[in-house]
């Protein structure tokens, strides 16, 4: 799927098919339900089988980020009237009662964690599986790891599972990534290696 000359349309692999009008610049891919892509832009929320008559539009919302946890799509809505956060599944489009995510949401498991300014929540798409995770850390950069994320801030990288957070390395980091259960980064030029408790030195590039 993508977005040309205000139209959305998608390439099945031999040719390329206009699907709908859509003057937005930027189309983001955010899940699958009941065989429906959904897609979400700066003007609509799409749902599309591929098809022109199988793609209606969802709702008139503008899509600042949005992933799925479980049947459900999860979408932060920041520009326009009604900014919050928003569930779109089976029965529809509706807003839940939470902060407004103000960067990315990272989805792990069942729950997508996101910043709301400089505080940290997780949510399972439900008012009553929403809440703040006390932290004395304020992140910048999030990456689904282990049971929940890893955080980045300017003074080093942390960890929580949604009950607490815990200091990894206290030193400023970045470029984090999750390979085979593992948590790697970078710091000053050296490769650090974490658990999600300890975080120890795997190669300094310094020497």
């Amino acid at each position: 799927f993508f977005l040309a000359r205000g139209r959305l349309h998608v390439f099945d692999g031999s040719a390329t098919i206009e699907l709908a009008f859509d003057s937005a610049t930027s189309l983001a891919y955010l899940g699958e339900l009941a065989g429906q892509s959904i897609l979400g832009s700066s003007n609509r929320l799409w749902s599309s089988d591929g098809t022109i008559m199988g793609t209606p539009s969802a709702a008139v919302l503008s899509v600042s980020s949005g992933v799925q946890v479980g049947g459900s799509i999860l979408i932060a809505h920041r520009d326009g009237l009604s900014p919050g956060l928003y569930v779109y599944d089976a029965l529809g489009l509706r807003m839940i009662q939470a902060p407004t995510p103000s960067g990315e949401m990272v989805a792990n498991g069942d729950r997508a964690f996101f910043f709301a300014g400089t505080e940290l929540w997780q949510t399972d798409g439900t008012e009553v599986g929403t809440s703040s995770i006390p932290s004395f850390f304020d992140g910048r950069e999030l990456t689904p790891f282990a049971s929940g994320v890893a955080l980045l801030d300017f003074e080093g990288v942390s960890y929580t599972d949604g009950a607490s957070v815990v200091r990894v390395f206290g030193e400023p980091a970045e470029h984090l990534a999750e390979l085979d259960g593992s948590l790697y980064f970078f710091s000053n030029y050296r490769l650090f290696k974490s658990d999600g408790m300890m975080a120890p030195l795997i190669e300094d590039f310094t020497t």
